[in-house]
């Protein structure tokens, strides 16, 4: 959920896009639209792999998620910001320690961790 919760980001194994939702007054979605281009897409003779998985969001509204690129991060816009390289690919990540300021993945028996300027959504548990 975006800072404010009025919007609901997801992502799907067989696109390439960040989605993004109005979330509605009595919590239904609708208009299900574009949010962001993911860069770490890997086509095979199998077909598309994205390796997206999880998913996080910082104070600032900065969305981030796993993909074969490693970290992609996107402005509340939706622009492609860039991409924090991972020596595998992430599958699940999260903002924690003590100040909210640490970005933690996880993918493939391995945690990994990386200070940032950005910080967790405040007041929210993830």
């Amino acid at each position: 959920l975006s800072p404010n919760e009025k919007s609901l980001y997801a992502v799907d194994s067989e696109s390439e896009y960040v989605w993004a939702f109005d979330v509605m007054p009595d919590h239904s979605l609708a208009n299900r639209r574009q949010f962001g281009h993911l860069r770490g897409i890997e086509h095979t003779d199998r077909g598309m792999i994205n390796h997206v998985d999880g998913m996080t969001i910082d104070n600032d509204g900065r969305v981030y998620a796993t993909s074969a690129a490693g970290v992609e991060v996107f402005a509340p816009s939706g622009e492609n910001l860039g991409v924090i390289p991972t020596p595998i690919n992430p599958q699940n990540l999260a903002f924690a320690g003590k100040d909210g300021r640490t970005l933690y993945m996880v993918g493939h028996g391995n945690l990994f961790k990386v200070a940032t300027l950005a910080s967790k959504v405040v007041g929210r548990a993830k």
